[in-house]
């Protein structure tokens, strides 16, 4: 009913008692009172928040070394481009920099692979983030995360085990062109989709642009209300399944690897540890292993900051979801232990997360993906 009504759901309710956040534009206090809703105001002005976000963290970044890669800034596309080169440059014997696909405008989709093994055939590990552009925090994290997981190969006890056992292909920045459109100005911060061009009738017609990434994956893709038809929502599923470059480009690479036992995608907000299935309710036959193994992930999690993580499949803890990465790869790519997490915090700045928690996220993340890897590879 919100998005009918042209309203950005920022997240979904997670439970009977349990929120939903969404952004209202101004003079919609009618409407609110037609909804008969307890609501409180999280953030009062959206677009000063948003203009508050950017300068602070412009600030900081100006003030960063030359030299040194600043972990606790948000980074533009052209700096995460960098990070990857200098990444491969400074652990050549162990990363390796593939390109996986191009976009719309153009821009190419990269993937680091960390292995500190010549062996063939080992398992593999996938890690992606920002299907969804204003998402910052999640390849914020992921960098900080990848960063760790090289330096501390060799002297920390799990880091190690998981390296010494896993080849990982991280893919910081799926939706390229969406994540450089969230940069260009205040107005733009707040973008999800890509940035494709209208190419069915209805798209033209309807004279908006994008795709909801996270809704375009051929897996029940036609099925009713588990995404939006109408290419102006925040998740219109695209004019056919795999109808973007991007969608297409990931999905071929993660099944061109073999041995494929883990993907992990990573979104923010609202502090979630998700598994399949989206489309229905019900169990699957490997829910035992998906709840033990979100149990142990989330127990970690919380041991770092004391974050708090609710877990549980896609349909019963946010809503019906079609077309997501997680059951595509669960069921098409037969990855068994496909899951989602949705990082920092629970709606008090939402997407517009301040800097200086990058690195408390980064650390719980780790930390809980650790434990999600080791009850992997304990449970096959």
């Amino acid at each position: 009913m919100l998005e009918n009504n042209g309203i950005d759901v920022w997240r979904s309710s997670s439970g009977p008692n349990s929120s939903l956040d969404f952004m209202l534009p101004p003079d919609m206090d009618a409407m609110m009172d037609s909804l008969a809703l307890t609501y409180t105001v999280q953030i009062p002005d959206v677009e000063k928040a948003v203009q508050i976000s950017l300068i602070s963290n412009e600030q900081a970044r100006l003030q960063s070394s030359a030299t040194t890669f600043n972990y606790a800034v948000y980074h533009p596309m052209s700096e995460i481009y960098q990070w990857m080169s200098d990444t491969q440059a400074v652990y050549s014997s162990y990363v390796t920099i593939m390109d996986i696909g191009s976009t719309n405008d153009g821009n190419d989709i990269k993937a680091l692979k960390v292995s500190v093994s010549s062996d063939a055939n080992r398992p593999a590990v996938f890690i992606e983030s920002a299907l969804h552009a204003r998402e910052w925090v999640s390849p914020a994290s992921v960098l900080w995360m990848t960063n760790e997981l090289l330096q501390q190969y060799g002297t920390d006890a799990d880091v190690t085990a998981i390296l010494d056992e896993f080849d990982i292909y991280i893919i910081p920045v799926v939706n390229v062109d969406g994540y450089i459109y969230s940069w260009l100005s205040s107005n733009t911060r707040l973008w999800r989709k890509n940035r494709d061009d209208p190419r069915s009738a209805k798209e033209i017609r309807s004279g908006c642009i994008g795709t909801d990434l996270n809704r375009n994956f051929r897996i029940r893709w036609a099925a009713k209300n588990g995404a939006s038809p109408d290419p102006c929502s925040v998740t219109y599923k695209g004019s056919r399944g795999f109808s973007e470059l991007e969608t297409r480009a990931m999905t071929n690479f993660v099944k061109s690897i073999g041995n494929r036992v883990a993907f992990v995608d990573i979104h923010s907000y609202g502090q979630l540890l998700l598994y399949p299935l989206g489309y229905r309710g019900g169990r699957t036959i490997d829910d035992m292993d998906f709840r033990a193994s979100a149990q142990a992930a989330t127990a970690a999690i919380t041991a770092v900051h004391g974050t708090n993580f609710i877990y549980g499949s896609v349909y019963s803890i946010i809503q019906k979801v079609t077309g997501d990465s997680i059951a595509y790869m669960y069921k098409k790519a037969v990855i068994k232990y496909s899951v989602a997490l949705e990082l920092r915090d629970r709606g008090t700045y939402g997407f517009l997360l301040p800097a200086d928690q990058i690195i408390p996220t980064g650390e719980e993340t780790l930390a809980g993906i650790l434990a999600f890897l080791d009850y992997v590879s304990n449970n096959p």
